[in-house]
């Protein structure tokens, strides 16, 4: 008995408690899914299936539920939670659902909302309907996916379609559109081009000289379109190509025999050109132009016997060019000879020109004489040429004459310096005149040497007395070297560094030897014991020395050990498997560890720098593929940065750029410029797709902010009409309703004013359903406030009536003067006071039957009053505590469900026992006031929903 009186909610007599029940229930409770299986109403299954996310329980409905609207319902709520799982679980029920049903519906639903591409791509196959393929080739996420629907599209219009509307949005797509758009309009011409390309071959073939281009692009055109031709076609094609053939080829043996005495005349004529532009040139050889000439004159009898009838007209040009070429050269040759006994006239000339000693009065008029008695007379300017030459000579001829003068005058005075110096005991002085004096003489021998027998006769007279001279001079000289040894036996024990002792060593040594240059060799005793102070002195230096020789031994050692070493590294390194960033830093490290190592001679240097460059060379071999192949990999990566700057999907393009530069590290560096100049392409390309994701951002912001003007706009509009809308609230929320909608297809604010825009939007919406609420409220309050008054005045007239048999004009008057109340409670009181107004008229019984209805009129009255009390929820005066209960207990059921105060129509349900109990008829004139009085504590308790 309990469980029927207590059963829970979701099992209520009444559909509408039970529907909210039901949709309070979690989904994974056994009452949900026995209510989700069994309820009667199929309203309420398919409303509750929509929470379901149990995708067995949704295809065992579907099988099984004998409503087609609640089956349906189950199948779309199982396919929108496939289409939004991507694992392999809800792949393979998907699968299987096809397979044992075979529902194209699920197909089409599911290769456009399901999520994971591979069963997009598996569903593919199953999709017949050309429009759904051109949907998903422009709509797809997977442009894999577009391309494959793509390749499936037969129809021409859709293909042209597709290209159209993919451009500018999938690049690929397009392309590939457009390739089968051609292909297609390729099939369907076919016939028309292959017969066109017949035709165009024949009559390229009918031509006297057919093109070889275009026949190359028939034969092109005809590889692509003739593999399907008929035979005939084919054929025919086939029979012309080879008459072109034929004609070109014989046009090209034509064409080259013209060609080849054409090459023949042309040569001949530009040995002739060359000829007469080298005419003048020093290195032109006529006997090499003869060679060529008689080369050519051969080639053109042999092509004579090899063709035997040649073009008139070139032959007559070749004889002609060869006929002009010999001619020409002959005069070149004869002109060449005159020329050359010319120039030989010059160069004697000039020759005797600059040849003083040979330059006389005799051979000037001989050479003059020879040249004045030429025939032809020489060119003006070879005249010109050889005057000047033979003027050059007489002034050289009267240079000579006057410069022999002066070189006497000079010598003598050259003379007399020596003998002064020589009788002043000056050696010095009389060594410069001495050297003077013999270039003076040499100058004068060249001049004039039949002038110095006398003065040379002088000239070795002084030279006995400079030797005597020179003799006392090296006495001094002895006293300076004695000052040399002494200063080299104080180096002996000087303590100096080895550099500087080096260095004094060798200026005393100087200075010996310029003693030696001035005043004569030193004695040979004095030599050899300053010879051997200064060995003695140079001691040190030689074990310095011989110290930085061991320094040197020892570092070459070191360098050799180090190469071996390293070589010994290279054997124990496991190439396999290497460690390609240590052994470049090793590498490096190895370079700069050379570097340091101690310093050896030159000629071991380039021994041991070689040994290091081998031992190094197979690392560097190694290194060197690593190299290259990390060169090309970044080079790849900066490719691939590159064409990200224009993929569509930014954030794919900075997630795969930020992916390369953390890929971008080499293994094994390249050289200090080359890694500059790959870091500078890869940046720039990286840079290039973050410029357009903050381009993108800003324009995002842009347009976010937009919104938000939009958004603010909106709230403002709200606020207005919250304080405009006292005129019309049914206008005022359908103007609501629009800015809510329009709010709802705005995008989305910037993040930092998004919720404070949702709250003031929120917050403007329940103030103003708060204000239409309150105005409806106190609209019905004074409605129902109105039914009072009517009621009032109805119960005053009813009781005269009653009592006095006749009703109160004034109180007609009143009723008239009162407004008319809205829906459907003004026809019930018309009828109520239509029915006083009868009985005023009729009198008698009929007032007497309207009288008789009191208390039966006042028990229903009471009993309204009551279940609008407890409708609401308010108290019922003391005198209706037990009838309250008992009423209660009759209708426990709904009582405990909550069913009388919480079925969502109380209000609606009170307003309508209010305007029963006003239009009920006469009440008891002692209970009339109370009733009215209840009514207006129920009005006063009436809140709109």
């Amino acid at each position: 008995m309990w469980h029927k009186l207590f059963r829970p909610k979701w099992r209520h007599r009444n559909r509408d408690i039970r529907a909210e029940a039901i949709q309070q229930l979690p989904v994974d409770d056994p009452g949900f899914v026995a209510a989700v299986r069994q309820d009667p109403d199929t309203g309420i299954r398919r409303q509750a299936l929509r929470r379901v996310t149990d995708r067995q329980l949704l295809q065992d409905i579907a099988e099984s539920d004998s409503d087609a609207s609640v089956s349906r319902a189950a199948n779309r709520r199982l396919w929108y939670l496939l289409a939004q799982s991507d694992d392999a679980a809800s792949i393979q029920q998907t699968l299987a659902l096809l397979q044992q049903r075979g529902n194209p519906g699920l197909a089409e639903y599911m290769i456009r909302h399901s999520r994971s591409t591979m069963l997009r791509q598996q569903l593919l196959d199953a999709i017949r309907g050309p429009a759904l393929l051109a949907e998903i080739a422009l709509t797809d996420a997977d442009t894999a996916i577009r391309l494959q629907a793509l390749q499936r599209i037969t129809r021409l219009s859709t293909l042209k379609r597709i290209a159209r509307e993919a451009r500018g949005k999938n690049k690929r797509v397009a392309r590939r559109a457009r390739e089968l758009v051609e292909e297609q309009t390729l099939l369907q011409e076919l016939p028309q081009l292959q017969q066109q390309l017949c035709d165009d071959i024949e009559q390229l073939a009918s031509l006297q000289q057919p093109d070889h281009t275009t026949l190359h692009r028939l034969d092109q055109q005809w590889q692509k379109v003739g593999a399907t031709a008929p035979e005939a076609l084919k054929s025919r094609f086939s029979h012309a190509r080879s008459q072109i053939r034929d004609a070109i080829e014989a046009s090209r043996d034509s064409k080259a025999q013209l060609d080849r005495q054409r090459e023949l005349c042309e040569q001949s004529e530009a040995l002739l050109h060359d000829l007469e532009q080298q005419v003048n040139a020093p290195s032109l050889n006529l006997n090499e132009v003869e060679a060529a000439e008689w080369m050519l004159a051969s080639s053109w009898q042999q092509l004579q016997q090899e063709l035997g009838l040649l073009n008139p007209a070139l032959e007559a040009r070749f004889s002609e060019s060869q006929q002009t070429l010999a001619r020409r050269r002959r005069q070149i040759e004869q002109h060449r000879q005159l020329h050359a006994q010319q120039l030989a006239m010059i160069a004697e000339m000039q020759n005797l020109a600059d040849d003083h000693r040979k330059l006389t009065a005799g051979g000037i008029k001989e050479i003059e004489t020879r040249w004045q008695a030429q025939t032809p007379k020489p060119a003006a300017g070879m005249v010109k040429h050889f005057q000047q030459h033979l003027s050059r000579a007489n002034q050289h001829l009267q240079a000579n004459i006057a410069s022999a003068a002066k070189l006497e005058t000079e010598l003598d005075a050259r003379l007399q310096q020596l003998e002064t110096a020589l009788e002043q005991g000056q050696l010095n002085a009389a060594g410069a005149a001495r050297s003077k004096a013999q270039q003076t003489m040499e100058r004068l021998e060249k001049l004039a040497p039949a002038r110095l027998k006398q003065r040379k006769s002088n000239f070795h007279r002084l030279l006995g007395r400079y030797a005597e001279l020179h003799d006392w001079q090296r006495y001094g000289s002895d006293h300076v070297r004695e000052e040399l040894l002494g200063e080299m036996q104080r180096l002996i024990d000087s303590g100096l560094p080895p550099r500087e002792l080096a260095n004094n060593v060798r200026d005393l040594r100087n200075q010996w030897r310029k003693l030696d240059r001035k005043g004569g060799p030193a004695p040979e005793a004095l030599w050899n014991n300053f010879n051997t102070v200064a060995e003695q002195a140079y001691a040190p230096v030689v074990a310095a020395q011989q110290r930085h020789q061991q320094q040197q031994q020892e570092s070459a050692q070191q360098r050799t050990e180090f190469c071996d070493r390293l070589a010994g590294e290279y054997a124990q390194i496991d190439w396999s498997n290497p460690d390609w960033p240590a052994i470049d830093r090793r590498i490096q490290d190895v370079r700069t560890q050379w570097r340091k190592l101690g310093g050896v001679d030159s000629s071991s240097w380039k021994r041991l720098n070689q040994h290091f460059i081998d031992t190094i060379k197979p690392f560097e071999a190694r290194l060197s593929e690593v190299r290259k192949a990390e060169k090309l990999r970044r080079e790849r990566l900066i490719r691939q940065v590159q064409r990200l700057a224009d993929d569509p999907d930014i954030d794919i393009a900075v997630e795969q750029t930020k992916s390369a530069q953390a890929e971008w590290k080499p293994l094994v560096s390249a050289g200090r410029q080359m890694e500059q100049q790959l870091w500078k392409q890869f940046k720039a390309a990286a840079d290039a797709v973050f410029a357009r994701r903050s381009a993108i951002q800003q324009s995002e912001l842009q347009e976010e902010q937009a919104n938000a003007a939009a958004k603010q706009a909106i709230c403002e509009q709200l606020q207005q009409l919250k304080s405009t809308a006292d005129g019309g609230w049914s206008a005022a929320r359908k103007e609501r309703d629009r800015l809510a909608a329009e709010w709802k297809t705005i995008g989305p604010a910037p993040r930092h004013q998004y919720k404070s825009l949702q709250q003031q939007f929120a917050r403007l919406k329940r103030a103003f359903d708060e204000a239409e609420k309150a105005a409806l409220n106190q609209q019905s309050r004074n409605q129902l406030e109105l039914l009072l008054q009517q009621a009032e005045l109805c119960d005053q007239m009813e009781q005269q009536l009653c009592g006095e048999g006749a009703a109160d004009n004034a109180l007609h008057e009143r009723w008239t003067a009162l407004p008319e109340v809205q829906g459907g409670a003004e026809s019930r009181m018309q009828r109520r006071y239509q029915r006083i107004l009868d009985a005023s008229a009729k009198g008698g019984n009929t007032i007497d039957q309207l009288c008789a209805q009191q208390q039966e009129n006042l028990d229903r009255s009471q009993q309204l009053c009551l279940e609008m009390e407890l409708l609401l929820d308010i108290d019922s005066p003391e005198a209706f505590h037990d009838q309250r209960r008992e009423w209660q207990l009759r209708h426990l059921s709904s009582a405990m469900t909550g069913g009388l105060a919480q079925n969502g129509n109380a209000s609606s349900s009170v307003r309508r026992l209010v305007e029963e109990s006003c239009a009920n008829g006469p009440l008891p004139p002692e209970a009339a006031a109370s009733i009215r009085e209840r009514e207006r504590n129920i009005i006063a308790a009436i809140q709109v929903q």
